[in-house]
């Protein structure tokens, strides 16, 4: 990873968490700072492991990302609900602005923060099993277009009792790009007269070794 990358990670990184905590406080007063603070680092963390180097460099470099790195804390406003629905659309999903990755952020930690510390999934209370696995959730993440030819991602995705579908489709899709990325960059084999030995000609000089070996081994007995 480059220098530039890493900047930019780390700049981006940085603006999101610092947009997220307001958003996080003006939409549910009260919650615990170091809470929130943990969750929002750790949920930041988690969207930026999903994109890949392009696309953060490019959301960085983003004058609606310079905007909203202008504005005071305290007149941060959550993305609207039209640009969070966008977001998961199948055409942007990959592709969402700051401030919608700061709200998404901000939601994700709240709901983290605020959930009952005490309670276990079980079979009984609900649709998940006793290991916290939606069913439901786990069919669906398998079943999306982004996991044909990743389909051990997927399944391995599904069992996350943490995961959902919008996340699952966010590292799909992030790892085929990322896939494509590397097998454009291999370069062709060599066509016609490779220098590369072939099948037979290995095998002989395997055969041509063996005979030099045991004529010393004879001659050292002779000796």
């Amino acid at each position: 990873m480059s220098m530039k990358t890493l900047r930019a990670r780390a700049s981006l990184s940085a603006l999101l968490v610092a947009a997220a905590i307001p958003i996080a406080n003006t939409e549910t007063p009260g919650l615990d700072p170091d809470a929130l603070m943990a969750s929002v680092q750790a949920e930041t963390e988690e969207e930026l492991d999903a994109m890949d180097d392009e696309d953060v460099e490019s959301l960085n470099d983003d004058e609606a990302t310079d905007a909203l790195a202008e504005e005071d804390e305290d007149e941060i406003e959550a993305a609207s609900d039209e640009d969070m629905d966008a977001a998961e659309d199948d055409e942007t999903a990959d592709k969402p602005s700051a401030r919608v990755l700061a709200t998404r952020i901000a939601r994700n930690a709240t709901a983290k923060v605020t959930a009952p510390k005490d309670s276990k999934p079980s079979k009984a209370s609900g649709p998940s099993g006793s290991n916290g696995i939606d069913p439901e959730v786990a069919a669906e993440i398998q079943g999306l277009k982004e996991a044909k030819g990743q389909e051990a991602l997927a399944a391995s995705l599904s069992i996350d009792p943490n995961m959902t579908v919008a996340k699952a489709k966010r590292h799909l899709a992030a790892a085929a790009k990322s896939k494509s990325s590397r097998l454009s960059s291999v370069p062709n084999p060599p066509v016609g007269g490779s220098s590369a030995p072939s099948g037979k000609g290995l095998k002989a000089a395997d055969q041509a070794q063996r005979a030099s070996a045991k004529a010393l081994r004879e001659k050292a007995g002779q000796a």
